[in-house]
């Protein structure tokens, strides 16, 4: 965290001047004002995620068991979308949500990071996830993108068809796993 005092006039803003959602970072400035000094923290996507480090790991452990394909090229496609899933806000943030509202589940993993959540958590994580991750790959389809997320879209290196194929299963195999 890093706090630098500035002076600025006073602003009738709110404390909360300003939410930045950048491809790498996800930055939050929270600015305090007495008279005519401001102090600003600003805290990074890893600030956010550190109490749910080891929440993390095993959800994205969880993503990666609960998907697998038996056909080599729906592997392949399924490998690649899933080894770009972005920054994980929404993920990122169920598992604070129920993390906050139900601490009295933490446990210890193998290596004595504690954990807050439970596999139905992470489901539920994974249920917002890939249901985005699904509709990403569709709307690639429809506006015939190249790119998504600095590297080929689905669609460009396997065809749009394809691409609607892989779409349909992430979509399916997520709801399934939901009703089960």
């Amino acid at each position: 965290k890093q706090i630098t005092p500035q002076h600025t006039p006073r602003r009738n803003k709110s404390p909360c001047d300003e939410l930045f959602l950048g491809e790498i970072y996800l930055i939050h400035f929270f600015s305090l004002s007495l008279h005519d000094t401001t102090i600003s923290v600003m805290i990074t996507i890893d600030d956010i995620r550190r109490p749910i480090h080891a929440d993390l790991e095993a959800f994205n452990t969880f993503v990666t068991d609960s998907f697998s394909a038996e056909g080599e090229l729906l592997r392949e496609m399924l490998t690649y979308a899933l080894s770009s899933r972005g920054k994980g806000v929404r993920p990122t943030l169920t598992l604070l949500a129920a993390s906050v509202s139900n601490p009295t589940t933490s446990t210890a993993n193998a290596t004595g990071e504690e954990r807050n959540c439970t596999k139905r958590t992470y489901l539920a994580a994974m249920l917002v996830e890939m249901i985005h991750t699904a509709s990403l790959i569709h709307d690639d389809v429809l506006d015939s993108a190249d790119e998504r997320r600095g590297r080929a879209s689905i669609n460009a290196k396997w065809q749009s068809n394809m691409a609607v194929i892989l779409g349909d299963y992430i979509l399916a195999r997520t709801l399934s796993l939901g009703m089960a």
